[in-house]
């Protein structure tokens, strides 16, 4: 599991439009483009640093959020696209032709996951400097206390929005911070409640002439900042009125708190941000236990509740005849780590086998003068994770497994008409470990995190998952094109996250003809010391589960293989596959 590449796409061709080129005031009026976005020169739009420096230097009120400012330039580069498209050929320029083909790739560039993530960083790291510099300048120009209130208050607006959409139960990622009637009453209180404090102080000193001095605006600015928050009243009595998050600030020190009821995550969990779920949206119907909000269909929300609750039951490991009572057993403390009565205990099967090898080998772990560390990627994934599923697929009986930064070839093949039929056109994820078949029609992709600190890896390695199985399920599509639809409609492929010590396993199958549909199905912690022994239990279930689901998509695979080499006969009333997506 060497480091994956930080690969990023090339920025948008300019083709002919001269770089030098920049919006004239009528048509930045004409596709609605505010006065502060997109300023500079046209070469400029592709470049992250330039583009938020032009935006940032032609704005007095910005966007406080990144986010938000990511949305603002997305949705201001589709605008572009969407009005110049509408526009009749005839009355279309050659300069407003290529600027529709440049904003069409900058709108795809400025949409890809890790650009998103730099120009978020770079953003955040500008709009301090910015808001910092604007602050002081002020307090230096400005002399007059009041004005200093304004300036305070023009900051306290901005970071009450960042606070609203960070901590508030209902974030809104979408619409940008407005100041209305109700803020600008507000302010008037604050400013005049900020008047108050210096007025008192003023009264306070010497003399009523003299100038206050940096002590005394800091003083009142500490205690102006807490008259906010205390007027907030997060501690709200009215029990009709509630939130699941929210920051309070006393004595200068902030507290984050949140309620007991919410967000009951855990952080070893494939995971995807909201807007990784918004990209996302048109080409999959995604449903993770790490999910803050969802938006999948009625039908996958009770395919994810109903493989919760199965799991809660261990209903799968209960399928399989003596396996629990054989792992009770085995966990006594009479018989703990006793590698003989391992293999003596009564209980027989291909399953019980597989339980006997893999605790064989968790009891040599636990026999280590250092625990294996989890956060130790490679070798936790070598160590703990290659023995689990090796055993597994000689379980299962046809299933070999391949380890360390493999590819399936034949998934890949599927985007060669997409690619003008160039092999360098393709995109190549290397995964961390492939369970197939010797046909390759059923593939287990294995994908470790490692740390869980590691989250913009985590999250890389769920897109990864995504773009591998749904990669897969097109390849069984193009291969078995005159088979049933409602056969093929069956199958899932199935994917295991390594994140430190946490398994989890999601399916992904066919939605419609135009989604994919991937769904976690089970999790699971790895033992690998003595006390986390009692771990085993959702460990078997795990994988219980997992050849219940290998099996079920084998059989058919070799149904529609089937059907499509003729051996079985549709009827007519049949959707063949090829009819329902070509």
């Amino acid at each position: 599991m060497s480091k994956k590449p930080n690969l990023k796409p090339a920025p948008p061709n300019l083709n002919k439009l001269k770089g030098s080129y920049t919006l004239t005031d009528s048509l930045r009026e004409k596709l609605s483009l505010t006065p502060n976005i997109l300023t500079g020169s046209v070469k400029t739009w592709s470049n992250i640093k330039d583009v938020v420096d032009d935006y940032l230097d032609h704005s007095e009120v910005w966007e406080a959020q990144p986010q938000q400012f990511v949305l603002m330039l997305q949705t201001s580069l589709k605008t572009v696209n969407n009005i110049l498209n509408k526009q009749h050929a005839n009355s279309t320029s050659t300069t407003e032709l290529l600027l529709k083909q440049y904003c069409s790739s900058l709108d795809i560039f400025y949409h890809h996951p890790k650009i998103v993530t730099d120009l978020k960083l770079y953003y955040q790291k500008k709009e301090l400097e910015k808001r910092d510099k604007d602050n002081l300048q002020q307090a230096h120009i400005q002399s007059n206390a009041t004005a200093s209130a304004m300036v305070l208050e023009k900051s306290r607006l901005m970071e009450e929005g960042s606070k609203k959409r960070s901590f508030d139960e209902i974030e809104d990622e979408v619409d940008c911070p407005v100041v209305g009637k109700n803020s600008q009453f507000q302010l008037f209180n604050h400013s005049t409640f900020f008047s108050s404090l210096i007025e008192s102080q003023m009264i306070g000193s010497a003399g009523a002439e003299e100038e206050l001095t940096i002590d005394d605006i800091s003083e009142i600015s500490k205690q102006y900042e807490q008259s906010l928050f205390d007027a907030e009243d997060p501690f709200n009595p009215n029990p009709s009125v509630s939130k699941s998050q929210y920051s309070f600030v006393k004595n200068g020190k902030r507290f984050d708190y949140h309620a007991p009821s919410k967000n009951l995550i855990s952080p070893k969990k494939p995971a995807l941000s909201q807007s990784d779920h918004g990209y996302l949206s048109d080409l999959f119907e995604i449903r993770l236990s790490s999910d803050l909000r969802t938006s999948s269909s009625s039908a996958t929300q009770t395919i994810f509740e109903a493989y919760r609750d199965e799991q809660y039951a261990n209903a799968y490991i209960k399928s399989h005849e003596g396996a629990i009572s054989f792992l009770n057993s085995i966990l006594d403390s009479g018989n703990f780590m006793d590698t003989r009565k391992l293999w003596a205990l009564p209980g027989e099967g291909k399953f019980i086998d597989m339980m006997r090898h893999i605790l064989t080998d968790y009891y040599q772990s636990c026999r280590r003068s250092t625990p294996i560390n989890p956060s130790h990627e490679r070798t936790f994934f070598c160590e703990a994770v290659v023995p689990i599923f090796k055993n597994f697929g000689i379980m299962v009986g046809s299933l070999s497994g391949s380890w360390c930064e493999k590819q399936l070839v034949e998934s890949r093949r599927v985007w060669l008409p997409l690619k003008d039929f160039r092999v360098s056109g393709i995109n190549r994820k290397l995964l961390d470990g492939i369970l197939t078949n010797e046909a390759e029609t059923l593939a287990v992709m294995l994908e470790s995190s490692g740390s869980e600190a590691t989250t913009l890896h985590s999250i890389d390695d769920t897109y990864k998952q995504l773009k591998s199985t749904s990669d897969f399920m097109k390849y069984i599509i193009a291969k078995y094109k005159v088979g049933s639809l409602k056969t093929l409609m069956k199958i899932q492929i199935p994917c295991v996250s390594v994140i430190e010590n946490c398994l989890t396993l999601c399916l992904t199958s066919v939605h419609d003809n135009s989604k994919w549909k991937f769904v976690e199905a089970r999790t699971c912690t790895i033992p690998t010391t003595r006390a986390e022994k009692k771990q085993w239990i959702k460990v078997f279930e795990f994988l219980a589960f997992l050849k219940h689901v290998v099996e079920k998509s084998l059989a058919q695979i070799d149904q529609l293989e089937n059907e499509s080499l003729g051996y079985v006969e549709l009827g007519p009333e049949e959707l063949l596959v090829k009819d329902y997506f070509l």
